[in-house]
C-alpha cells in the first residue's frame, strides 16, 4: 500500500534496488543524490509501476538507455534522470506520455533527435543540456504546441534553431546550467 518513498540524499551503497517494482501502488519513487550506488541501466522492474506520477533517478549512476518500457507509465508526471551516464537516443514512446510535464535529461550521453512523438506532449520544463541532441527542436517548439517554461538545450554547434529554448549552453561552459533541479510535484 506504501505511495511514497523518498530516499534520496543518502549514501546507500551497492545495487539500485529491482523489488522496489513490487511496490504497485506507489505514487512518488525518490532516490535521487545517492552517489555512491554501483553503476547500472534503469531497472526495468521500475516500467511496471501502474500509478507512479514522480520518478527521480537523478545523479545515481544510471547509463545504457532509457527503457523505452516506460511508455506504460501513463501517470507519469517527472521524469528526472538528470546527471547520469544514460546513452542512446531518446525512446520515442516517451511521446506517449500524455501526462508528462516535466522531463529532465541534462548531463548524460544522449544522442540524436528529440522525437517527432514529443508533439503530443504538454510539456513545462524540458532539460536536455549536456548531451549530443542534435535536431527536433521543431517537435516542443512549433507554434501550435504550449509554450515550455524551462527549455534548456545545447544550441552552439549542435542543436541549431532552438527558437522556444529558455536557455542556451555552450559546451565549454559548465556552469550554464548548473541549478540542482527539484520536483514541485512532490506531494
Amino acid at each position: 500500500k506504501l505511495k511514497h518513498l523518498d530516499l534520496s540524499k543518502n549514501a546507500f551503497t551497492g545495487d539500485m534496488p529491482t523489488v522496489l517494482g513490487q511496490l504497485k501502488e506507489l505514487r512518488y519513487l525518490f532516490l535521487a543524490f545517492n552517489e555512491k550506488l554501483n553503476p547500472g541501466p534503469i531497472p526495468a522492474e521500475y516500467a511496471t509501476l501502474p500509478n507512479l506520477v514522480d520518478l527521480s533517478l537523478q545523479t545515481t549512476k544510471r547509463n545504457g538507455e532509457i527503457p523505452y518500457q516506460f511508455e506504460s507509465l501513463s501517470e507519469l508526471v517527472l521524469l528526472d534522470l538528470n546527471d547520469n551516464e544514460l546513452e542512446g537516443a531518446i525512446p520515442t514512446q516517451l511521446g506517449g506520455l500524455a501526462s508528462l510535464k516535466f522531463l529532465l535529461l541534462k548531463n548524460n550521453k544522449l544522442t540524436g533527435s528529440i522525437p517527432s512523438t514529443f508533439k503530443n506532449l504538454q510539456l513545462d520544463t524540458l532539460l536536455l543540456d549536456f548531451n549530443d541532441i542534435t535536431a527536433g527542436t521543431e517537435n516542443v517548439c512549433a507554434p501550435h504546441l504550449p509554450k515550455l517554461t524551462s527549455f534548456i538545450a545545447d544550441c552552439d554547434d549542435d542543436l541549431q534553431g532552438c527558437s522556444c529554448c529558455t536557455k542556451c549552453c555552450k559546451a565549454d561552459d559548465l556552469n550554464c546550467n548548473d541549478i540542482v533541479w527539484y520536483s514541485d510535484v512532490d506531494p
